[in-house]
């Protein structure tokens, strides 16, 4: 089950090789996850984290990258911490957190 990052401890537990999902990928952030709206979720895995500047370098996996993505989704999302809660779109899997 995905939870929604929405505390800094949960952050806080994240490791390189953490996977999440940005779920919607576009439109309003939504309070539950859906799985079958497969059309909307992206999934990142954790490059690296930059502590001293709480930095996470994410990459997309191969499952999110469809043929026809704008070429600025495909890649590597550079993205400060509190910058994952406060877009209110990003999920970790609960057995990870």
């Amino acid at each position: 089950m995905e939870v929604k990052l929405s505390s800094m401890k949960q952050i806080a537990l994240l490791f390189q090789g953490s996977i999440l999902k940005r779920f919607p990928s576009y439109g309003d952030p939504l309070e539950l996850f859906d799985e079958t709206r497969k059309g909307y979720i992206d999934t990142f895995e954790v490059r690296s984290i930059n502590q001293k500047y709480e930095m996470f370098e994410l990459v997309m996996t191969g499952e999110s990258v469809s043929l026809f993505s704008s070429p600025g989704d495909v890649g590597r999302i550079f993205i400060k911490s509190y910058d994952l809660l406060k877009e209110n779109i990003w999920w970790e899997n609960d057995k990870l957190i």
